[in-house]
């Protein structure tokens, strides 16, 4: 069964090479950094109720292989016309053709129940890192009603731009799916950069942090909007359209065309070096030496410290 294994050189849209290097950087992101994660473990009671819940919800994490993979399998098998026309209605074509009418109600109000649980804890996140990081470090005396409007109106402000990206996604001809891991693939490098270099090296400050964000998000949110301005859809329409147009631009095949994969490595290797890069040069030049015992990071928190 090896043929299932893309080459690294193939236009499939996850060759083995990918996954190997590019995956992993969205995986530290999401279960190590995301707000959305981060907060629940941060609500725990203790430090084994904390632990405990990460390791039911990476277990949960193993079924959408047949929540998601198989239901798409069978879809292909049992309407192979209209599945191949759009993917993206695989499991909408199921639901319509094999339920009851009483069954697809009932679902379609799960459905919605899951979707509004999951949008409540995406802005109740993006609301709490915009109104307690950023908003009262520019307002210090701010009280605790205005920052609660403040919240607020982060959140009105979040709900529409979310109707805008709407627009965005509609305009996406390829899978939704291909889609949602290249945006998370362009935004999470230089956060996952930020978090293994700050644990495992002493020498990274601040200040590096700072450059490896900004830099690292320029060039993720660059190559989106690139993705979006020439239509990128899959690699394999990008090399029909690199191959008809005879395109000889080798930046915008290497930064636009290439697989979201290989730019999600490139973009986490470039971040990574620049944080060391300058953490490097800014300890020397104020003369900085970072020991362990200077990083609170390596002092192992107890249970009742957490609590207390």
């Amino acid at each position: 069964h090896f043929h299932m294994f893309h080459p690294p050189s193939s236009t499939a849209t996850f060759p083995w090479t990918g996954i190997l290097l590019g995956y992993p950087i969205i995986a530290f992101w999401y279960w190590c950094t995301d707000q959305v994660i981060v907060q629940r473990v941060l609500a725990a009671r203790s430090i084994a109720a904390a632990k405990g819940g990460t390791l039911l919800a990476g277990y949960l994490k193993l079924t959408p292989l047949f929540l998601l993979v198989v239901p798409g399998m069978v879809a292909m098998a049992l309407y192979p016309d209209d599945v191949s026309r759009n993917t993206n209605l695989a499991y909408l074509i199921l639901v319509d053709r094999l339920l009851p009418p009483g069954l697809i109600g009932l679902l379609v109000a799960a459905m919605l129940a899951a979707l509004m649980s999951s949008f409540a804890s995406l802005f109740n996140s993006c609301a709490t890192i915009f109104t307690m990081d950023i908003y009262r470090k520019l307002r210090p005396t701010a009280d605790a009603r205005e920052l609660l409007l403040t919240g607020r109106i982060a959140t009105v402000v979040l709900c529409g731009l979310g109707l805008v990206w709407v627009l965005v996604v509609h305009s996406v001809r390829g899978p939704l799916f291909v889609y949602l891991q290249s945006v998370q693939g362009y935004l999470s490098p230089p956060i996952t950069a930020v978090f293994l270099i700050g644990i495992l090296w002493p020498g990274a400050n601040h200040i590096g942090a700072m450059v490896c964000l900004c830099v690292g998000s320029t060039l993720g949110i660059s190559r989106l909007l690139l993705e979006l301005i020439y239509h990128r859809d899959t690699p394999e329409l990008n090399n029909n359209n690199n191959n008809n147009n005879n395109n000889n631009n080798w930046l915008l095949d290497t930064f636009v065309y290439s697989n979201f994969l290989y730019a999600t490595f490139g973009i986490f290797a470039i971040s990574a070096l620049l944080l060391v890069i300058v953490s490097v040069a800014t300890n020397r030049m104020f003369g900085i030496s970072p020991t362990p015992t200077q990083r609170d990071a390596t002092v192992p928190y107890q249970g009742s410290q957490l609590q207390a």
